[in-house]
């Protein structure tokens, strides 16, 4: 039997109106802690600092919603739009987006989501409800959306952020 001794370690970085705090180990500060900062860095490059801002100014007639006002008033055909959906599992991950982000719904089962789907006539198929089974599996696998038990989904929070961006995002 092997012991090795792990090292731990705690950062505390504010950048603007975000700040991040880690304690853990060392390994997970050298390798991944870096490539989040690297991260946050180009994401603060590309639409701007003030992203981080706009992201804590949450709507306060909604509790619980972290978006900004304008965005909390989408519809779910301009969800779609901004996140450039062009299939089934893009459209169910933004209904999730729009049941989460926009209604404030911590869980919701697919019949949600085939109904906000359905919402954006646009952008929907009758395909894409049949096939929703199998989009919310392959969405589940790929960690997008987490199957929270009980016939119940939720957006987690790497996606929740993600989407938050490009929602603010001007296009």
């Amino acid at each position: 039997m092997k012991l090795e001794k792990t090292m731990n370690g705690k950062v505390r970085i504010k950048f603007g109106d975000l700040e991040i705090e880690f304690e853990g180990s060392e390994a997970f500060l050298k390798d991944e802690f870096i490539e989040l900062i690297k991260a946050l860095q180009a994401l603060a490059i590309e639409v701007g600092p003030d992203i981080f801002r706009n992201l804590k100014q949450a709507d306060t007639s909604t509790e619980g919603s972290r978006i900004p006002g304008e965005i909390a008033k989408l519809g779910m055909g301009s969800v779609a739009q901004k996140l450039g959906v062009s299939n089934g599992p893009e459209l169910a991950m933004a209904a999730a987006a729009k049941l989460t982000l926009i209604d404030d719904k911590q869980k919701f089962t697919s019949k949600e989501i085939v109904g906000q789907m359905r919402e954006s006539s646009t952008y929907f198929k009758e395909t894409y409800a049949s096939n929703l089974t199998k989009s919310l599996s392959g969405l589940v696998r790929a960690g997008k959306l987490s199957d929270v038990g009980s016939g119940h989904y939720a957006l987690p929070e790497k996606s929740r952020n993600e989407i938050a961006v490009k929602l603010g995002s001007r296009g």
